[in-house]
């Protein structure tokens, strides 16, 4: 998406209809909506991550997105692409985890379920991979 989209996506989001209230929501100023709106400014870290919990994005997705459009430098550009390419995989690798835990936990029913000691173990093992995934995300 470019900036334009991000504002626009951010106010479907917040369901308001004007830049104003847009500005207001970001903490931001009307003239910084309207600047990043006319292609002057560029969309600022600070502004990228606001947008991105808005719409509860990754962050540094949105950042990665917006400095792969807008770097002027090659190689620089390269880099935010290529992050862009790792966080896919990273969203992928975090998506089989979660499938994992769902079955995990379907498994701890049944070993409840037959009274072994193995529900403590499974249980532990469940929250330090919640907590991992948590401060992944």
């Amino acid at each position: 998406m470019n900036a334009i989209e991000y504002l626009d996506a951010a106010k479907a989001r917040l369901d308001i209809k004007s830049d104003y209230a847009l500005a207001k929501a970001l903490e931001i100023t009307k003239q910084d909506v309207n600047q990043v709106r006319k292609g002057k400014k560029p969309l600022t870290p600070y502004l990228c991550t606001r947008i991105a919990i808005t719409l509860c994005l990754d962050p540094a997705s949105v950042i990665a997105d917006v400095q792969s459009q807008t770097e002027k430098n090659v190689k620089r550009r390269a880099f935010w692409q290529s992050f862009l390419s790792r966080a896919v995989v990273l969203l992928v690798l975090v998506m089989c985890t979660l499938a994992s835990i769902s079955s995990i936990t379907s498994a701890k029913e049944a070993l409840i379920a037959a009274g072994t000691r193995a529900y403590d173990y499974i249980s532990n093992l469940l929250c330090r991979m919640r907590l991992r995934i948590m401060c992944i995300m």
